[in-house]
Order: structure tokens, then sequence, then C-alpha cells
């Protein structure tokens, strides 16, 4: 096999003590795994482990190497790298929630320094595939790059419904997944009992993230909020001074306490109702924050309390828009954000138990950004209005809105759209024929797991795939 031929991979910001066996996989089916870390602590999990340093980079930084370089020189150098789409440096840092919060001399000293360090690894080492998160500035930067240099860039995107689902796409957004076969009349058949399924409710529906609703669940968790607590002082201590890809402790404890103090103050408002007294209306599940799903695809539309805000100026007045309360995020929203929802025109707040099937079959319209009930009330015949580039955004009813502008014209059309089933079945076959059956991590729900040698075998041949593929379109 020439040079050019070897499978080089570069995983960028993946946690090691999660991802070594999947790493390990790569390995034992010719892949050269390369390693980009976010932080000193990762970089050296990865020299313990064995790791060559020569497949590592550190692109941790910290104040104490803060370039001196000025912000107009970083700036100039920035704008003639990054994305002609609108993946600029000012979104990425916009969308990373730590560099979004902190100066702008220290934000660009950061890009440009993880710039810098990220292309002279890949340039230096050739290598032609990366995998990726969507959640960081230095994953949003690798794509960058990646498009800079021509090298191709891949995220995994977790269905969700059903379960042990997964595909791939090249951008920071779920929308388009990449396509590795045609569609089969399997998948038309598999389309039309998944539907079915899921509306008879034997479908096997997502699991929720370990979350706190009520102090008792608090007490449950303290075990393993200790242990996480113990984790991140380890961490803290290899990463002195770090303070743009990872949180200090005392950030962590105040972030910790405030969660606190908002379960109180939310558990003992009336703000969020526990009944519907509306005959029509159209339903926004707000959305758990900081997450990549909102802050990096959602991106212009982050802001919740303004997106509410817009969809209830083109909203019909004959219609109430029902805000829903997120169930693993009742604690990370202070009362005020809930009281400034609630003074919006013809808005109500509802209790993150209402039933969620309840209210897609009765609500008119479900607006979301990228939520998982987008995706349901799709599969019901429901019409949706999106506000990112979603994986489902092809299925019938749904409705993409880039701009406020468009927002009334949206909400017209979407008044006015008909059930189709066969397109719908289409729409989940095509789907179908972009997705993996297993999964690319289950650190998630109730009782999260390492991937499975099963998982890992799979993904073994799912890559392979896709350096198939990248062969293929350099050939």
């Amino acid at each position: 096999m020439g040079a050019n031929r070897i499978k080089k991979i570069a995983l960028v910001g993946y946690p090691s003590n999660y991802f070594w066996n999947f790493a390990q996989g790569l390995e034992n089916t010719g892949f050269q795994v390369y390693w980009i870390c976010a932080t000193k602590y990762e970089f050296q999990q990865l020299r313990n482990k064995g790791v060559h340093k020569d497949k590592l980079l550190n692109a941790s930084f910290s104040k104490s190497e803060n370039i001196k370089v000025g912000l107009i020189d970083q700036k100039k150098f920035l704008s003639e790298v990054e994305d002609s789409s609108f993946l600029t440096i000012n979104n990425i840092i916009s969308m990373d929630r730590i560099l979004s919060k902190l100066n702008q001399d220290d934000s660009f000293a950061y890009i440009s320094h993880i710039y810098e360090k990220i292309d002279l690894f890949l340039q230096k080492n050739e290598i032609k595939l990366i995998a990726s998160g969507r959640d960081t500035a230095l994953q949003l930067m690798s794509l960058i790059i990646a498009n800079h240099r021509q090298i191709k860039w891949v995220v995994a995107t977790r269905l969700r419904i059903p379960l042990n689902f997964y595909g791939f796409s090249e951008t920071f957004e779920t929308y388009p997944m990449l396509k590795f076969r045609n569609v089969t009349n399997d998948d038309y058949d598999w389309a039309e009992q998944f539907i079915n399924d899921f509306r008879t409710g034997r479908s096997t529906k997502p699991a929720l993230k370990v979350s706190a609703r009520s102090f008792s669940d608090t007490f449950k968790l303290l075990k393993i909020h200790f242990l996480s607590f113990f984790d991140l002082i380890k961490r803290s201590i290899a990463d002195r001074g770090n303070i743009y890809s990872r949180y200090t402790i005392m950030k962590i404890i105040k972030m910790y306490l405030s969660r606190r103090i908002n379960m109180f103050f939310y558990m003992y408002s009336s703000l969020a109702s526990k009944n519907i007294n509306s005959s029509s209306f159209v339903i926004y599940p707000l959305h758990t924050q900081p997450e990549s799903s909102i802050d990096v695809a959602g991106a212009f539309f982050s802001n919740q309390i303004e997106l509410i805000r817009s969809i209830s100026r083109c909203l019909p007045s004959n219609f109430d828009l029902v805000v829903k309360v997120h169930p693993t995020d009742i604690d990370g929203k202070r009362v005020s954000f809930y009281k400034e929802i609630s003074k919006i025109p013809s808005v109500k707040i509802i209790d993150y138990s209402f039933d969620t099937k309840w209210l897609i079959d009765n609500a008119r319209i479900i607006f979301t950004l990228a939520g998982t009930m987008g995706y349901e009330a799709a599969i019901l015949g429901k019409p949706v209005i999106t506000f990112a580039r979603n994986y489902y955004n092809d299925l019938p009813g749904v409705f993409f809105c880039n701009s406020p502008y468009k927002l009334s014209q949206t909400i017209l059309n979407a008044l006015e759209f008909k059930k189709n089933e066969s397109l719908l079945i289409e729409g989940i076959a095509n789907l179908k024929s972009c997705v993996f059956d297993g999964e690319v991590n289950r650190n998630f729900g109730q009782n999260p797991t390492t991937l499975t040698d099963d998982d890992i075998l799979k993904l073994q041949n799912v890559y392979n795939k896709i350096y198939d593929q990248l062969n293929n379109t350099n050939d």
C-alpha cells in the first residue's frame, strides 16, 4: 500500500476514557489514529496509555502562553482562512459556551493558537479524514481547517428514534446526511413498519439524560456528582491556567449551586401550568442550554426568549403559544427567564411533566430548533417549523425557516399542510438509507455504558466505508 493510501484519521476532542476502545478498533482494521486534545489532561491520559507523542496534539492554551500578536493582526489572519459560509470565526466564538463569555482578545488569541496548531499537525501527518464532534471551538475550527485544506470532516448524529441508529454529516449541522447506498424496497417496508410501531407506542422512545427535577433527585445523584467533581479536580490540576477549553473548579461550583437555587424557585413558583385551557394552540418545547443542538446547529436562533417572541409576533391572534419546560433543564434557567417568557403575548408556559404525545396530537404546529419533538411530530403527520437544518427536514410537513421575515408566511403554509402518508414513508425510507445500526455513544440516558464490542465492530465497518468513499472521490 502506497504512503498516500495509508488510512489516517484524526479524532478531535474525543474523550479518551470513553473512546479508547473505539480507537483501538480502528487501529485493528488498519487505521493510524491521531488524537487532537483540548486539554493537557487528555493529552497526558493518552500518553499514559502508550500513544506515541507524534500521534498526539496538545491543543490546550493558558493565559501564560497568550500570544503577543495584536487583535488586529489576529483578525486579519483568521479572516483569510475562515469558511466562506456563515461559519465565521465570530460565529464560532458565539457558539462556544466558554469563549462566548470571555473578552474578545482572549477568545481570538485562543482561536489563533488552535488554528496554527491543528493546521500544522494535520499537514505534517498528511491526514485526510477527521472525525469530530460539533460542541466546541476546537472541533469547529477543525472543520474550517478541513474545508480550507480539502480534508474530509465527518460528525456522527444519533437519530434517537428508533434507538441505535446513527448517520454522518460533513458540516456542523445534521443536514444533509452522507449517503452510502440507494434506497431499497426493504427500506420502504422498514419505514412503514417503523411509522406504525411509533404511532401505536411499540417503538422505544429515547431515554432522557440523568438530571435532577426535585431535591430528592439531587440527593440520589450526590454520589455521581461527587465522583464527577473529584475527576474535575484532577483535570483542573493538570490544566492550571486554561480558561479556554474547560470550566474552572470555582465556575463549576458556582454553576452547581446556581442550579440548586434555580430548582428551588421553580418548584415554588406558579409560572408553569399543568393544564392547557386553549382550544387552538401551537407548541414550542424549550431546549436545554448550553447545548450544541441549539448553540451550534441553531446558531442564529439560539436566544430562545427572542425566538419565542418572534413566533408570538407572527402567530395569528386566535392561537396560544404553549412553551413546554425541558424535563432535564428545569434547574438550568432562572425564574426570571420564565417570567420574561410569560410576558410575551399569547404565551403560556406548561410544566415539563406534560405528556408530549398529547401535545403533538392536539397542537396545530410544533416549532423547534433541533429537538426530537420535531421528528416525532413529523412521524405523526403534524406540521413542524424548524429553525435549524436537521436530518428530518426533508420529511413532509417539515418547514424550514431561516429568517424572522419569512416566519409569518411559513406559519400560514404550515397551517395549510395536509398529511401525506406515502411521502412520509418515502422520506423515512430515504433517511434509513443514510444511517447505520448501532451506536456511536452510549453515555446517555439513565444507565450510561461504554460502547459494546458489537458497536465497535460496526463502527470499524462504517469508517472503512467513509474512507473508501473518500478514496473514490479523490480518484
